[in-house]
């Protein structure tokens, strides 16, 4: 019987293992003002009714949803929290390299160079909270680039040193397409939405927390 409940329980803890279920909560959490049905939610991520609707249900059935027709929240907070747990940035591609810029400098020249060149981009981790909601002072940028043909084109562009650990710039291929949902234009810089940029700030190690809960209690507000 023990053997039994201990499965029981641990069935009923969510599991964000697949990207559609990323892209299901990332969206809603960020756009938690807005009224979704299932059909609306589907068509915006881009995936199945039957999906939404399904996952929907889970969430309900796990207390995370009040109704799962209107997906109302119950708690979102702790659907943050769970999120923020199971979330790992080091998932993503990531490649550093050295800048002679100051942080300031070298995001004005990122916002020059991308319209310059038509590349698409988004801050994210302390340069990306920098422009959101400002807390930590900062020395390392990190930016989401399309993919590895885009890495070699910043690189270029932008005058980028190889390192051999780790540098003052990180160029970070996403691992889902998730990662690109609802980018925000701050300070004429595009930043991946706050959701994401909670996730990717709170694990990181030079005060990311600290920065993250900044974020999280001045901008999300749950």
């Amino acid at each position: 019987m023990e053997k039994n409940t201990k499965q029981i329980k641990i069935n009923k803890q969510l599991k964000l293992v697949t990207k559609e279920r990323w892209a299901f909560l990332i969206t809603l959490l960020n756009n938690s003002e807005e009224k979704f049905t299932v059909r609306k939610l589907a068509k915006r991520i881009n995936s199945s009714i039957g999906f939404v609707s399904k996952f929907a249900g889970q969430l309900k059935d796990l207390g995370y949803l009040k109704n799962k027709r209107t997906i109302e929240f119950a708690d979102p907070r702790k659907l943050l929290d769970e999120m923020r747990n199971q979330y790992s940035f080091e998932n993503n591609q990531i490649q550093s390299y050295f800048s002679e810029l100051t942080p300031e400098e070298f995001i004005k020249r990122i916002q020059a160079e991308a319209k310059k060149n038509k590349l698409f981009y988004a801050l994210t981790r302390m340069a990306g909270a920098n422009q959101v909601a400002p807390f930590v002072r900062f020395q390392t940028v990190d930016f989401y680039v399309k993919n590895s043909k885009d890495v070699k084109k910043w690189v270029e562009i932008l005058n980028l040193q190889e390192v051999e650990i780790s540098g003052n710039v990180n160029l970070v291929i996403p691992q889902e397409d998730f990662i690109w949902i609802d980018p925000q234009e701050k300070k004429q810089t595009i930043v991946i939405n706050n959701i994401q940029l909670y996730l990717d700030l709170y694990k990181y190690p030079a005060r990311g927390r600290e920065q993250a809960e900044y974020l999280r209690d001045k901008v999300i507000s749950f």
